[in-house]
């Protein structure tokens, strides 16, 4: 399928998003799967053996969990210098968040919790009732009800379950009183156990009545149970100490759901459209196992190819995003541009750094 021009939305973006540091004369990318570690320098006044023995090089190199002995390969371009190193066998030592086995904010974690506050400058207590009144349970993934026929051996055993799911919005498990369930993204509360008192509920968005600042979804079945699904992005965490930690960030958050949708349908194309609006982004995910260096650490990203909004839609994913996470997306792509500028290859595509 044929590359497109990315949307006027994305262009914008790309457009608006502030010049940012170049984070160094320096920048390597880690290609697992090949066993290649690429370092770009855009200093060309720097011979090999100096850029060998350099504090900048041997950084990089120190992430590794062996050392790399051997001499790389060593290419002066135009606009810099690259060194490749080839059949590097040794492991980048990184952070999994991006991980599905590594979900951020369990139910095992936010089970000693203090209070939740909104990510916002407004700071805003959440929590109406005392903590350790409250029970804290994980939820199945979302496609979890795909899976009933593996369960039963009878078309209607669970007819009562999914009837009921059915009714309500997203097919979410609602919780009990003082009970928080907790989902891949989010934090599914009864809204008896919020503070009510600092948040704006208008057509189901539920946000900060001071700044207006995105927090969740008011969710209702219709009859007797109303929550609030809670963005674990939206949010800080306070634990029994006092300590205050901030949610896992949006993209990370974004690139957890497409992970899990690759690992329950093997798909790995994706409509992104804004629940607001009627704007759309054609994506396929076609590298997610790449990792680069900007200025002192290796960062998980990646890369997507933009496609026609012409296509038979049948093979692909839908996510659909509050408008505000919608606009964060476009800013994530365009801070990422900036961040990959003076890469070969990669200044060009449309990529997601976390």
């Amino acid at each position: 399928m044929n590359q497109a021009r990315p949307s006027s939305e994305l262009e914008k973006a790309f457009d608006a998003f502030p010049d940012r540091d170049s984070q160094g004369a320096m920048k390597a990318v880690w290609l697992p799967r090949v066993h290649s570690l690429n370092i770009f320098v855009f200093d060309q006044c720097t011979t090999l053996d100096e850029l060998l023995q350099s504090k900048d090089v041997n950084d990089i190199l120190d992430q590794f969990s062996r050392s790399i002995d051997t001499r790389p390969s060593f290419k002066r371009y135009s606009s810099y210098n690259l060194l490749t190193w080839i059949n590097v066998e040794s492991e980048l030592v990184i952070s999994s968040d991006y991980d599905l086995e590594d979900i951020p904010w369990k139910a095992s974690v936010l089970s000693g919790f203090k209070d939740l506050l909104s990510s916002c400058n407004c700071r805003l207590s959440l929590l109406k009732v005392q903590s350790d009144l409250v029970s804290t349970k994980d939820l199945p993934s979302k496609h979890w009800m795909e899976l009933l026929d593996c369960w039963s051996c009878h078309n209607s055993e669970f007819t009562v379950i999914t009837n009921k799911l059915n009714m309500q919005t997203e097919n979410l498990i609602m919780p009990a009183l003082n009970t928080f369930h907790i989902g891949l993204d989010f934090i599914l509360a009864p809204l008896e156990n919020l503070n009510l008192e600092v948040l704006d509920i208008e057509n189901e968005n539920v946000s900060c009545h001071k700044c207006r600042f995105y927090i969740g979804k008011h969710i209702s079945n219709g009859q007797d149970a109303n929550c609030m699904k809670m963005y674990k992005s939206s949010v800080s965490l306070i634990d029994r100490e006092g300590f205050e930690e901030e949610g896992p960030s949006f993209i990370k958050m974004f690139m957890l759901q497409m992970l899990e949708y690759i690992e329950s349908h093997h798909t790995f194309r994706f409509i992104i459209s804004s629940e607001e609006g009627h704007t759309e982004l054609y994506l396929w995910l076609v590298n997610w196992q790449e990792n680069i260096c900007l200025g002192s650490r290796f960062r998980p990203i990646f890369h997507f190819k933009y496609l026609e909004n012409d296509v038979e839609t049948g093979d692909y994913e839908r996510i659909h995003l509050p408008a505000s996470q919608y606009v964060e997306l476009l800013n994530g792509f365009a801070e990422s541009r900036k961040l990959l500028d003076g890469i070969p290859m990669l200044d060009k595509m449309y990529s997601l750094i976390l």
